[in-house]
């Protein structure tokens, strides 16, 4: 008796604990998930600006001037996914169904999560390289869409 108890208390403990992390973890990582493309209409903003002033736009300083949020915003949403990952992982290691075979069964998750990374990765590699460069104007392109839209919302009817 006394010993199992104690030994399934410890358990449902640490489960609870893992599953704390993952919620924390998740739930920092949804709030800071809007960084990166508030970056982006920040840039778009700040260009926009700069065209209908009739200034000359310095790609280069734009970068430089917003390089340090978007280094910032990664580093604090990198702190909530480690923190996701933490009680992921605890929490796998917690619902093993025989904890005598916790290296083949985790060693599997992270074989799959490696090879969905590649192919994640590769992918997503191929597609900006394919269409992310279609035309240097792309910014204009964005901007004229944004400004058309914006216009129709606004307009009349």
């Amino acid at each position: 008796g006394m010993p199992e108890d104690h030994h399934v208390a410890d358990g449902a403990m640490a489960s609870l604990r893992a599953r704390s992390f993952a919620a924390f973890g998740a739930f920092w990582m949804s709030l800071l998930w809007l960084g990166p493309p508030l970056v982006g209409f920040g840039v778009l903003r700040e260009t926009l600006q700069l065209e209908r002033s009739g200034l000359f736009i310095d790609h280069d300083q734009l970068a430089n001037h917003w390089s340090p949020y978007m280094v910032l915003g990664t580093g604090i949403w990198g702190i909530g996914q480690g923190i996701y990952l933490a009680g992921d992982q605890a929490l796998s290691f917690a619902l093993l169904p025989d904890p005598e075979e916790a290296s083949r069964l985790l060693g599997l998750t992270s074989v799959c999560s490696a090879a969905g990374a590649v192919f994640g990765g590769s992918a997503t590699g191929l597609l900006l390289y394919t269409f992310g460069s279609l035309s240097q104007d792309t910014t204009q392109n964005v901007a004229s869409l944004l400004q058309t839209e914006a216009g129709a919302s606004v307009s009349p009817a």
